[in-house]
């Protein structure tokens, strides 16, 4: 939570696109800030994530919405139909790219006719034009801790995310897993066009027009045909 606090300017652009009396689906949440807000301002509000204790926190914080442990590749389980179904924080990454396409199929699905559907991943063109990357340093304020992220090895299948943890000099965690980066045309020529409309890409949720060429987030916004 002091790592990636509630975004203001993220909830409005989330807020923002929810039809009005649509069901919200939030994939990978984690502790459900985004979700547990949706809820607590009358969204009737699910939220999914693979770690149990993230998921037993968020229903500790917040009661209105509905949480379940549950892998995003398994979705398909859950029962629509949603108005808005959104999978932020580059979770979508973890998805093996030869699944996407099943995964995508079951979005459809669950979406609603004109229901939205929105995704965050870091913006991999940039990424995989480089042999390893590293992101800025994020320190806590008034404290000495430090969370560092990079790939190490930048390719195109099960790509090193490397992640630490560290209070002053002690590292307090260090994790791996494997991400399978998509450039934007990929994903972008992944959605069936006849399920999906694009209504927007963007370079970060304050609306920034997104460029390939710049180190950025690629916000993806389509519709449900």
């Amino acid at each position: 939570e002091s790592v990636f606090p509630f975004e203001e300017r993220t909830y409005r652009f989330l807020a923002g696109r929810v039809p009005a009396g649509g069901r919200v689906l939030d994939i990978g949440g984690g502790t459900g800030d985004y979700c547990g807000r949706l809820s607590q301002d009358g969204h009737d509000a699910v939220g999914v994530d693979l770690d149990p204790e993230m998921v037993s926190v968020a229903r500790e914080r917040f009661l209105e919405a509905s949480f379940r442990v549950l892998d995003m590749a398994d979705v398909g389980t859950l029962e629509g139909p949603f108005g808005c179904i959104f999978c932020i924080g580059n979770v979508l990454s973890h998805l093996p790219a030869a699944a996407l396409s099943d995964f995508l199929e079951r979005i459809a699905t669950l979406l609603a006719p004109g229901g939205v559907w929105i995704f965050q991943t870091v913006n991999w063109d940039y990424v995989l034009g480089r042999e390893t990357f590293r992101f800025p340093d994020i320190e806590v304020p008034g404290t000495d801790i430090v969370f560092e992220r990079e790939y190490p090895k930048v390719g195109r299948d099960g790509m090193p995310f490397v992640t630490r943890l560290r209070r002053g000099a002690k590292l307090v965690f260090e994790g791996s897993v494997g991400l399978h980066p998509l450039c934007a045309r990929e994903y972008r020529t992944a959605h069936d066009e006849g399920l999906f409309a694009l209504r927007g890409h963007f370079a970060s949720f304050a609306e920034a027009e997104f460029d390939a060429g710049a180190m950025s987030s690629s916000v993806f916004h389509f519709e449900r045909r």
